[in-house]
């Protein structure tokens, strides 16, 4: 969307979500993170790199370890449109790809509402 400061409207919206996830190794603690915190392909290996070196010092060949990561995700606002016609302000690139792309195309990059 093209939208400028004029065109939305904040109000307080208070919420919050907790979860922990458990491992006993890397992989699997990278893939519920990666999940949890919607992190892309492209950063999945940086991503993964950092989990093992965060957890690698703690690991020995005689000790068995687990690591538990608990996510807080809390919002405080919520950003709201103040026209009823949001199709006005689609950018150019994105109205092109509603309109001429195929429905699996519009999913991957704008999500499942658009489509």
């Amino acid at each position: 969307f093209d939208l400028g400061q004029q065109d939305i409207y904040t109000i307080p919206y208070s919420s919050s979500n907790t979860m922990t996830t458990s491992s006993t190794n890397t992989t699997e603690a990278s893939n519920a993170m990666t999940l949890e915190m919607d992190i892309g392909a492209n950063y999945l290996f940086a991503f993964s790199a950092s989990v093992y070196a965060s957890t690698s010092h703690i690991s020995g060949s005689k000790v068995r370890t687990a690591r538990a990561d608990t996510f807080i995700k809390v919002t405080k606002y919520r950003a709201l449109m103040k026209s009823v016609y949001p199709h006005r302000y689609l950018t150019k690139e994105a109205k092109q790809l509603l309109m001429h792309s195929p429905v699996d195309d519009v999913v991957e990059r704008l999500g499942q509402f658009y489509a």
